[in-house]
């Protein structure tokens, strides 16, 4: 007689699997591990996923909301390791908006630069909380999966700094020209600094509500650090 598949279980296995990759990586994350963390047998976690490599796939996509994964083929086979990088990048894409930045890049008619950028700051700030286990799978599995770091910088991180760099040479021209030698500097130390605040807090079991209630002072003193009127 065939064994069943409960359609919750595989929900249960992929977050117990997320947060082993979380906490260990990629590398010494062991099926059995996520087995005994979900309390199944191996033999059911290979029920749902064909290899390790599928297991972290289904953690990855889920974590970047693809709605492809909505009804699965189980268990699940991983794709080759260049389509999944190719998914992922597409993926990353989608998800990788900051519409405050976009338009204050754009904005010329400004009253308080400050508070503009503490606002962008924010957003970025909001955005890396929405996604901090997706952020959290590709810092702790980059040794692995260096390619899904370069995804990152390349459709979230850089243009996020593009955008902030041109905002900042704008706005502190406004207020002290000259004053800003590093625009691209500042901009990418601001994007780091909070990308690695919401891993590390996240790591250590912060809550949504406390990173949010820290987070606003991260906001304020990152976002008014760079422009002083």
């Amino acid at each position: 007689m065939p064994r069943t598949r409960p359609p919750h279980r595989l929900h249960h296995i992929v977050e117990r699997a997320t947060d082993s990759f979380l906490r260990h990586g990629f590398r010494r994350t062991q099926m059995a591990d996520v087995a005994r963390s979900a309390n199944v047998s191996a033999g059911t976690v290979y029920l749902y996923a064909s290899s390790k490599d599928a297991l972290f796939e289904l953690a990855l996509r889920r974590s970047l909301g693809d709605p492809t994964l909505l009804n699965p083929v189980l268990p699940f086979p991983s794709l080759p390791r260049m389509a999944l990088v190719a998914r992922a990048t597409e993926l990353l894409e989608q998800i990788a908006q900051f519409p405050e930045l976009w338009i204050a890049a754009q904005r010329r008619h400004v009253i308080d630069p400050v508070r503009e950028f503490q606002g962008i700051v924010r957003e970025l700030l909001e955005w890396s909380m929405q996604h901090r286990r997706l952020l959290g799978l590709i810092d702790r599995s980059a040794a692995d999966w260096p390619e899904m770091a370069k995804a990152l910088y390349s459709r979230a991180e850089r243009p996020w700094i593009e955008h902030a760099t041109a905002f900042l040479v704008d706005r502190s021209a406004r207020i002290h020209p000259g004053v800003m030698p590093e625009p691209s500097s500042a901009a990418g130390f601001v994007f780091e600094s909070v990308r690695r605040w919401v891993v590390v807090c996240a790591r250590e079991g912060w809550s949504e509500g406390d990173l949010r209630q820290a987070g606003q002072g991260v906001s304020a003193v990152l976002g008014g650090g760079f422009l002083v009127s």
